[in-house]
């Protein structure tokens, strides 16, 4: 198991349509923010790129730094073709924040402090997005993009102020926790009730506290979200490289367990979770039979019934009217 980490009550504001917004999460991890993640990967792909790109190449960079940064199929962004669309789906479906340079309190203004994450997107003569960014860092005081550059046809860094205002428009991204991310994921993908996935959160949170590349205390082999060991261990990764993923992601673990719990060995677990009452018992009921027939950690007898309070007391009381 990984070692403990500080329990955060989060008590933010919440975007109105943003998929993985409409989970209010029990607590989130210190030093897990996936906006700073996304921002280091973008930072380090546009340093290493080269050549000539189109417009649509920005499009390519994010939809790679979002798989990188394990924000893959959870819907801060979506896979869009263009800008335009991108930009769209930013503020007509997630509903989040619009402001232009002057309203940056970076640069005098006061409605809004842009941050590492926050996407930019450069408009053309016709005010239509045409390509974005990633803000990444700031620069003697002034916010750095990294970006698809479509004058030059480069991905660089570049410097907004120098930008005409009026041609900017940054967007306030609100980023999900690892455990938003994974409930949002079991909701949508697994098609779990909101109390069976009260009962997988209450376990991963005691496996992993929420790290995908969490190694066992003590070097015994348990290895990410549940913690696989040995031959599962094993297969974890093998299935992950025979369909072209990457295992330590938090994803394609999500999809490796989903695949063993469709299988002869796991398949009655699977049934066991569909059919728990839709109430707190349900939420113990389902963290109960995780532990004890899929995870199976030491003293799993002992451990399914801390478990299984813990998903009916605290992890339920917060998602129960998800």
């Amino acid at each position: 198991m990984a070692a403990a980490a500080m329990l955060l009550i989060k008590s933010e504001a919440f975007a109105d349509s943003a998929s993985y917004l409409k989970y209010k999460p029990v607590f989130t991890i210190e030093d897990s923010t996936l906006g700073d993640k996304l921002a280091e990967f973008v930072r380090l792909e546009t340093e290493d790129a080269t050549g000539s790109f189109l417009p649509s190449d920005s499009i390519e960079l994010i939809n790679t730094v979002i798989y990188n940064a394990d924000l893959y199929d959870c819907g801060t962004f979506s896979k869009e073709e263009n800008a335009y669309r991108e930009y769209k789906y930013l503020v007509t479906e997630n509903k989040f924040a619009v402001y232009d340079i002057k309203d940056l309190t970076q640069y005098e203004g006061e409605e809004y402090t842009a941050k590492v994450g926050d996407a930019v997107f450069f408009l053309n003569d016709n005010k239509r997005p045409l390509t974005f960014g990633i803000i990444t860092g700031e620069s003697n005081g002034n916010i750095v993009v990294s970006c698809q550059n479509y004058e030059s046809d480069s991905l660089r860094f570049i410097d907004i102020k120098s930008a005409n205002q009026y041609n900017v428009k940054i967007i306030g991204i609100i980023y999900p926790t690892v455990e938003e991310v994974i409930f949002s994921y079991l909701k949508e993908n697994f098609a779990y009730t909101t109390v069976t996935c009260c009962g997988i959160i209450s376990n991963i949170y005691f496996e992993s506290y929420f790290d995908s590349n969490a190694f066992e205390i003590g070097g015994k082999g348990g290895y990410g979200l549940c913690q696989w060991t040995d031959e599962r261990r094993t297969a974890l990764i093998s299935w992950c490289e025979e369909n072209s993923l990457d295992y330590t992601h938090i994803i394609p673990q999500l999809e490796f367990m989903k695949f063993e719990l469709k299988g002869s060995e796991f398949k009655p677990v699977d049934s066991m979770l569909r059919s728990v009452s839709d109430n707190a018992d349900g939420a113990y009921d389902a963290a109960h039979a995780l532990c004890y027939f899929y995870l199976m950690p030491q003293d799993y007898e002992d451990v399914a019934e801390d478990r299984g309070e813990f998903a009916s007391d605290t992890v339920y009381s917060a998602f129960k009217f998800c």
